[in-house]
């Protein structure tokens, strides 16, 4: 049987993790937002590309195209499940399916953690490429 004081304790922590899972969830929809409107353009650049004559390539294009393709990383709202971890809070939780749920949440948002800075490898190289082709394309602007 658990005390008046685990009781209170299992109470503010869920309420907080409640908290801290609607926060993760609202940012995750804006960034779901961010993460589509950033695939249209690159799907955009790539049809320019393919579409378009290396004479042809424009400047002007190119960073329409290409302005701002990485979208912003998100920081995950884990505070409340480290303090579980921490403080030894989890062993309040006597739900087995809650406390795998719990371990499989941290551990997806570790892997999109991961998952986003693979992502940023590559814009920033993909950014260097676009930024090689501003060079191999001036010449077209200077001829106007």
């Amino acid at each position: 049987m658990k005390t008046r004081l685990e009781q209170k304790k299992i109470k503010k922590y869920a309420k907080s993790l409640i908290e801290d899972l609607k926060s993760d969830i609202a940012m995750l929809e804006v960034s779901h937002f961010q993460a589509d409107k950033k695939y249209k353009a690159i799907d955009s650049l790539r049809a320019y590309f393919s579409q378009t004559s290396i004479s042809e390539l424009s400047n002007t294009n190119l960073f329409i195209l290409s302005h701002d393709i990485m979208y912003r990383p998100y920081f995950w709202n884990r505070s409340t499940l480290n303090e579980l971890k921490n403080s030894g809070g989890l062993s309040y939780i006597s739900n087995d399916s809650l406390l795998k749920k719990l371990v499989a949440y941290e551990s997806f948002s570790q892997h999109l953690d991961e998952d986003f800075q693979f992502d940023k490898s590559n814009s920033e190289k993909g950014d260097g490429i676009v930024t090689l082709l501003f060079y191999l394309t001036l010449p077209i602007l200077v001829n106007w």
